[in-house]
């Protein structure tokens, strides 16, 4: 599930869930739940998803998180100066997302253990 949530929210736009399925099959790890949890980056969540990365990219490069000038438009001056941003800041939010949905599901798992019910 962490891999799929990093893949998700990775900057490999198109190619995320087939990055997914090639690393869990080279990992070793079930190629189904990674398939599902890549799928985070769903149409509605896109733009925060963006967001959220460029912001982190301003955190961790310490430009603190500089709101974007959408106003002179968009050419290719504005994404060469955005990009390194955005890239850095999507793999540290993918990195932070991953963790927290492991740590989350470990905990579902173990409440979940705990609550089945015994069968005899």
């Amino acid at each position: 599930m962490m891999l799929g949530v990093f893949m998700g929210v990775s900057p490999f736009w198109g190619y995320q869930m087939a990055l997914a399925l090639f690393l869990a099959y080279v990992l070793k790890i079930n190629k189904m739940i990674t398939l599902i949890a890549s799928n985070i980056s769903i149409p509605p969540l896109i733009p925060f998803i963006v967001w959220a990365s460029y912001a982190m990219g301003g955190l961790a490069l310490g430009d603190r998180a500089t709101r974007l000038n959408l106003s002179a438009g968009i050419n290719l001056e504005f994404i060469r100066i955005n990009l390194v941003q955005y890239i850095i800041g999507s793999i540290c939010l993918g990195v932070v997302l991953a963790v927290f949905s492991g740590i989350v599901m470990y905990l579902f798992l173990v409440f979940y253990k705990r609550i089945k019910p015994t069968t005899k």
